[in-house]
């Protein structure tokens, strides 16, 4: 219980921070170049993204797209957060995509995976 709600504080903090999202599936892999700490999470991840604030630099920020959303099904997007050493900082869901979230390209790259 005490660990969910951090999880909720965590990532309501993340959402209103300023954030560049590039597809999974563009050139070389992504914008950034490859990192390990993506693998565990590659399926359904449709989003990687790092954050433009220095309080969450050298974050790696990935968000799942899920098809099926909205009552009775969980909430559009699935959000993590993971630190330099892979752990997850944060997780969490939502529906409205952030304003300060910029994206970057198209999310569907047609067998690209």
């Amino acid at each position: 219980m005490i660990k969910d709600l951090i999880d909720l504080f965590r990532t309501r903090a993340r959402r209103g921070a300023a954030a560049s999202f590039a597809p999974v599936c563009m050139p070389a892999r992504w914008r950034w170049g490859y990192d390990p700490r993506f693998e565990p999470y590659s399926d359904g991840i449709e989003w990687i993204g790092r954050p433009s604030e220095r309080r969450f630099a050298g974050e790696l920020w990935l968000v799942g797209d899920r098809l099926w959303h909205g009552w009775p099904d969980p909430p559009e997007f699935a959000f993590w957060a993971l630190g330099r050493d892979g752990d997850v900082r944060c997780a969490g869901d939502f529906d409205g995509w952030p304003r300060l979230w910029r994206r970057t390209g198209e999310a569907r790259c047609d067998g690209a995976r």
